[in-house]
């Protein structure tokens, strides 16, 4: 290390560090060196080195130093105040242009030297540009918020299932997701989709089996619809469509529709097509035939027995399209739109009345309470008519019918017995499908098998159920409809 650099570094580690400090010690050292060599020279122009002189000369260096410090204090006063003024100002308005606040710039300070502005005019360049640019900033962070919440919404209200994928590995899951695949959220976030996909069976319609990555590739070519099993859920068809992205994370954007319902009903639409046309043609066979039969010439007897024959004709025509009108109109069964308390006696006893004057079997009513249900008062009551009309077709002539309403254990229970020839054990469950008819030798019986899949779909739309079992007090069956009770009803007729 050499000279120059152990003085200046002496000189650092003595030297005040405050600006005011450094300037009058500065004038001082200077003074007290001109005056001392001023003394120094006088006294050797004088030839004069006695005591008298060196304390003159000390008293004179010790009034020379006091103007000196004064001048050395003013100085630096004038200096270091409009210096740290500058510094207030670049110190505040530095935090506020990180907020993005708008930046104000200082007043000229006149006692502030030359290169001291420069650097307060550098300085407001600065905090002017850090301002307007934290200002875009805070702006785009805003921005971007606001775009991220109303994707998030977007995504996580859309009722498809959607899934972002990063190079095969998911990174984003809405909840319809969640729920399809029966995973959580946590488990699927950083999974690689085959993973997510391990436990379900997916196939297309040609039995071919895929993973999560032929599964995507398909979807991008367009929308693929296939099929997922798993032990313990229901099958689903669901429909899968994917959007590849261009960017290095190869970024692609999977969408899952659950179809298997609009499927079922498109199922449903193709059957009632069918079954219109294939049983409506023989009552439009049997008209037509009997019409052709009247523009012969005919005694009053047989005209009467070719319009009753055409008229039973239509009127088995009529039962038939109400029953599939029904069935079209399943899905609004399962969901009333009105849940209200209906009174299941009131609608038992107003059944009873309405069929006892048009037949010739016995209806009894047995209400042992009011038997309050929670429902849609329409359906409950069309539900109520399917059984009694179904116990009519299927009982003697001269048969009875039994009606009754109970209140069991916070439900009501309506039950329709007849006297017919009961439903065999194996078909109890079949019975309440579609298009589901127990075999019978008796011709004249109407109906396509819809009227007690529509009563099943009635009670299951109201939280209730819907079973057969043989008849009590008699040989025949009882169909047992089961509600959910509006109230504590224990009240007694």
């Amino acid at each position: 290390m050499g000279l120059g650099t152990r003085i200046r570094s002496f000189a650092l580690r003595i030297m005040p560090r405050t600006l005011r400090v450094r300037l009058t010690l500065t004038i001082l050292l200077s003074n007290l060196v001109i005056a001392g060599v001023a003394l120094l020279l006088v006294a050797v122009s004088l030839n004069r080195f006695d005591d008298t002189f060196l304390l003159a000369a000390l008293a004179v260096i010790g009034v020379a130093l006091i103007p000196s410090a004064l001048v050395g204090i003013s100085l630096s006063h004038a200096i270091g105040q409009p210096l740290q003024r500058l510094m207030v100002h670049v110190q505040t308005w530095g935090n506020q242009a990180i907020e993005g606040a708008p930046y104000h710039p200082s007043t000229h300070d006149p006692w502030l030297p030359v290169e001291f502005s420069n650097l307060r005019n550098t300085f407001e360049d600065l905090l002017r540009h850090l301002s307007l640019r934290q200002s875009e900033l805070v702006l785009a962070d805003s921005e971007a918020t606001a775009t991220q919440w109303t994707l998030e919404t977007a995504v996580n209200d859309s009722p498809e299932a959607k899934l972002m994928l990063s190079e095969g590995i998911v990174v984003l899951v809405n909840p319809a997701a969640t729920a399809l695949f029966d995973t959580g959220r946590d488990q699927m976030i950083g999974t690689w989709l085959s993973d997510v996909l391990a436990r379900w069976s997916i196939k297309i319609e040609s039995d071919e089996l895929l993973d999560g990555s032929s599964l995507v590739e398909k979807a991008h070519d367009g929308p693929v619809e296939v099929e997922m099993t798993r032990e313990g859920h229901v099958p689903r068809i669901v429909e899968f469509r994917a959007i590849q992205h261009e960017d290095a994370e190869q970024t692609t954007l999977l969408t899952a529709r659950d179809v298997t319902e609009q499927r079922r009903i498109e199922s449903l639409r193709s059957e009632i097509i069918s079954i219109v046309s294939h049983d409506l043609r023989a009552p439009l066979t049997v008209i037509t035939g009997y019409l052709d039969l009247l523009g012969r010439p005919l005694s009053d007897e047989q005209r009467n027995k070719a319009l009753a024959a055409a008229r039973n004709s239509a009127e088995g025509m009529g039962v038939l399209l109400e029953d599939l009108l029904h069935a079209a109109r399943a899905e609004a069964i399962f969901a009333p739109q009105v849940m209200s308390p209906v009174c299941m006696r009131d609608i038992a006893y107003e059944t009873v009345t309405s069929f006892e004057h048009t037949s010739d079997q016995t209806f009894e009513l047995d209400a042992s309470c009011a038997g309050i249900a929670l429902g849609e008062e329409k359906r409950l009551r069309q539900a109520l008519v399917n059984l009694v009309s179904n116990a009519m077709k299927y009982s003697p002539v001269r048969g009875t019918i039994l009606v009754s309403v109970r209140c069991e254990n916070g439900r009501i229970v309506c039950a329709v017995e007849d006297d017919g020839a009961g439903v065999p054990e194996a078909n109890r469950d079949s019975i309440f499908e579609r298009y589901a008819r127990i075999e019978s030798d008796d011709k004249d019986r109407k109906g396509i098998g819809l009227g007690l899949y529509i009563v099943r779909a009635i009670a299951e739309g109201h939280g209730g159920q819907v079973s057969v079992e043989d008849a009590r007090t008699r040989i025949g069956a009882r169909f047992v409809l089961d509600l959910k009770s509006a109230e504590d009803d224990s009240d007694s007729a």
